[in-house]
């Protein structure tokens, strides 16, 4: 069974989080986040985009230590964009498949 961990930074150093269960219902807020985003897309800067599912991603692990703060302050700049690309990969449930996940291949 698939866990959903994150490794962060803080003044102590480098530590992980792993949330050993994330709700069904998470998955539905997922899509209906995806949905609110592509809806109002022209509206939306790429700045508001990324803080929106970041702070999706903060609200999927229970511990107060993982915020979207802390995780924009541990996520290198350049591992940003592969970062939140894997977490949505684990909880829709693609991670390491290939195909189009929308038609099941």
């Amino acid at each position: 069974m698939a866990k959903l961990s994150i490794d962060l930074l803080d003044k102590d150093g480098k530590f992980t989080i792993t949330q050993e269960h994330v709700s069904g219902q998470k998955l539905l807020d997922y899509w209906d986040m995806a949905v609110e985003i592509e809806e109002n897309a022209e509206k939306l800067s790429i700045s508001d985009i990324y803080k929106k599912r970041i702070d999706f991603i903060a609200g999927l692990f229970d511990s107060p230590k993982v915020t979207t703060k802390i995780i924009l302050a541990s996520v290198p700049a350049w591992e940003l964009q592969d970062f939140i690309k894997d977490i949505f990969e684990t909880i829709t449930g693609t991670k390491g498949k290939t195909g189009d996940p929308k038609k099941g291949k």
